[in-house]
């Protein structure tokens, strides 16, 4: 398991870097929103950093279908739940990570003077959580029903999750729920991405690769 991923991590590193300044742009533009325009953090967009981070195990999908790992790597000694399971894990580990940066700029923030209510700090951290763990809860169950094609299907799959992500991150950030409301919002996605993640698995077991 730690074989697979070690490779996702090299794989994310040079494919995805990009994403990986993300975080960066996003926090640049929470110091000007609390220091210079002197406003509230409510309804700021942490959601689509969370999403974009999210979105970074499943791109790298295509590097696996050009470097033929989807289908080497059954040949090695790694069961077909294993091979799921570090996307998803992936996808964790990333969300852990941009949850770690982002309380430490609010901390960090905070010390500095703004004005940032424990409120605001839950329902933004709660919301983009969910987020977070969206695009894989949707794309990788997709994704492994077909794990060896390339073309049409994943350009529309991924246009089609892309938009809808977008709008609902759009619609629930500019409508905050508070930090209740957004905890709940969290604790579904949670549930929803721990069943994606079982029928990754069951789509991948029963596979033809």
């Amino acid at each position: 398991m730690k074989g697979i991923l070690t490779k996702e991590k090299y794989v994310i590193w040079h494919t995805c870097s990009l994403y990986l300044i993300i975080p960066l742009f996003f926090y640049v533009i929470m110091i000007v929103t609390l220091f210079i325009r002197k406003t509230t953090l409510d309804g700021f967009p942490i959601g689509m950093v969370y999403m974009f981070m999210g979105i970074t195990p499943i791109a790298t999908t295509n590097a696996d279908i050009q470097s033929r790992w989807n289908t080497s790597c059954l040949t090695m000694p790694y069961s077909r739940s294993q091979i799921v399971s570090a996307k998803y894990i992936c996808a964790l580990i990333l969300t852990a990570g941009v949850t770690v940066s982002w309380l430490m700029m609010i901390f960090i923030c905070r010390m500095l003077g703004a004005d940032i209510t424990v409120n605001t700090i839950l329902s933004l951290t709660f919301t983009g959580i969910a987020f977070g763990l969206m695009p894989a809860s949707i794309f990788l169950p997709l994704s492994f029903k077909w794990y060896n094609t390339t073309g049409g299907k994943r350009v529309v799959l991924g246009g089609i999750m892309g938009g809808v992500i977008g709008a609902a991150d759009s619609y629930i950030l500019s409508n905050v729920p508070g930090a209740k409301g957004s905890a709940i919002f969290m604790g579904m996605m949670t549930a929803v991405f721990f069943i994606s993640w079982l029928i990754s698995v069951k789509i991948f077991e029963r596979k033809d690769v």
